[in-house]
């Protein structure tokens, strides 16, 4: 199903399985600025008149995956390690969800190995701020690791 449910900064509620799909976007929002992929497709902060817009697939059990637009999913490609790059992946890539507040900001950690949390490296929010992983055992994640979902009013 397509869509984000209140267990990851939405309103839509899932219906049964086989029912009439809904297609929610969001823009995400870090340190007051957006992750975005370059043309190499990978991650970055980024500041457009146009941000990135996310359909966020709800797989259940806190997952979500993240599809792009152009049909790719932001994700990581290779071996978990710090510092490894968030980027654009062809099939789905399945996060794990933390609620920081209880409302509208969330941690995104790889849903195999929750002991990462995706965030801004060295803590930085300007233009061409690497999105990246790194060890972060702590459910309640850093500044640099909360993510706001922005329902995108047009698609």
């Amino acid at each position: 199903m397509i869509g984000v449910g209140s267990q990851c900064g939405g309103d839509y509620q899932f219906s049964t399985s086989g029912s009439k799909v809904v297609e929610v976007r969001y823009t995400l929002r870090a340190m007051n600025n957006y992750p975005n992929t370059d043309a190499s497709g990978a991650a970055e902060l980024r500041k457009k008149t146009s941000n990135q817009a996310y359909y966020v697939e709800n797989k259940g059990d806190g997952k979500v995956a993240l599809r792009m637009k152009n049909g790719k999913y932001l994700g990581l490609s290779g071996t978990l390690k710090d510092g490894l790059w968030v980027r654009a992946v062809d099939k789905p890539y399945l996060w794990t969800c933390y609620s920081e507040n209880n409302n509208d900001i969330f941690s995104l950690r790889p849903s195999g190995d929750t002991k990462f949390v995706m965030n801004a490296s060295g803590e930085k929010n300007t233009d061409g701020t690497h999105i990246i992983i790194c060890t972060h055992t702590n459910k309640n994640a850093p500044n640099h690791a909360e993510f706001r979902f922005i329902k995108v009013q047009n698609p």
